[in-house]
Order: structure tokens, then sequence, then C-alpha cells
């Protein structure tokens, strides 16, 4: 009988799945609504911080999430301003910001914003150029535009779509190669 290895789960795997526990508790909390910090609130931020680790602070109140770690920060909900982490050559557009994170890997930053998609494409186009990017990836249908993009050591996904509001929403991802 041939027994099989036990696969072994590797921190970065851990780390993943641990990030994506944590965005859907944020989510969940984030629906609950508004208003002053709740005992739910409480209990879910001490999770948080527990299954991330010592060096975690986890705030959640009136509609929104910030997580800090010594890794990174994570923030969506309520009035999110850009992360001082922010890299000066991605151009960020007029819009509201729902969500920021940030992390020794790379940053990601969504935009909600009233202005069309083909207005935004135009400008992230001549933006990213100018700030010294080479596009070399293209996707445009409809009202949905993908850029990906170079620069350095360093590479970005940029997405424009509607959402079912009407609303253009504006998805940077910016990582290390």
């Amino acid at each position: 009988m041939i027994r099989k290895k036990p696969k072994i789960i590797s921190n970065r795997v851990k780390k993943n799945f641990v990030l994506l526990l944590v965005l859907l508790l944020g989510v969940s909390v984030l629906a609950v609504g508004c208003g002053k910090k709740t005992t739910n609130e409480k209990i879910s931020e001490k999770m948080l911080e527990e299954s991330l680790g010592s060096n975690a602070d986890v705030d959640i109140e009136d509609g929104s999430i910030k997580i800090e770690t010594d890794e990174g920060t994570f923030e969506a909900g309520g009035d999110i301003s850009l992360s001082k982490d922010w890299p000066e050559d991605i151009h960020v557009t007029e819009g509201k910001i729902i969500a920021s994170q940030s992390n020794e890997m790379g940053n990601n930053l969504t935009i909600e914003s009233d202005r069309s998609v083909d207005d935004v494409k135009k400008e992230y186009k001549e933006k990213l150029e100018d700030d010294g990017w080479e596009i070399n990836m293209t996707f445009d249908m409809d009202d949905n535009v993908l850029y990906g993009a170079e620069k350095d050591e360093r590479t970005l996904s940029l997405t424009i779509g509607k959402d079912d509001d009407g609303k253009t929403m504006i998805v940077l991802v910016q990582a290390k190669k």
C-alpha cells in the first residue's frame, strides 16, 4: 500500500487564507450598518486582532473597517483617504475611495466615480504614459476596460467598469514583479 505524504500548507497560503477571512468578516460587519460601536463590532475586532497576531490593530466603526499590521493596512467603507504608501507615479482619479490595501507586496485601491468609463479610460492612458508606465495589455469591450502595465520592477493592473448602480468603478492593483 502506498501512502501519500500530507500536503504542507505554506505560510503564504495561510496568510492569504487569513486575509480572505478578515475581508469576509469586514464586509459582513460593514453590511450591519452605522451607529455607535456595537457589541458585535467589539467582538469582531477582538477576534480579528487575535487571528492576525499580537501586532494587529482592528477598528470597526460607523460602517467602516481599518486593519493595521506590521505587514500592511486594509481599509474599506466610510471616509477613506489615500494610503501614505501609495506610489506617487500611479495617478488617482477623482472620486470616492471605497477600499485601500497596502503591504510589502504592493497596493490596491478601489475608487467610485460619477464620470464615464470612457473619460476615466482616456485619463488613465495619458497619465500612465506620462508617468513612465509601459501599457503592455489592453482589453476594451463595452463599458469594461482592463490595462496591464509595467515600470521598473513593478506591474499594474487597472480595471474600469460600471457597477449595478451605474457608477464607474476603478480598481488599481500594483505589485512587485
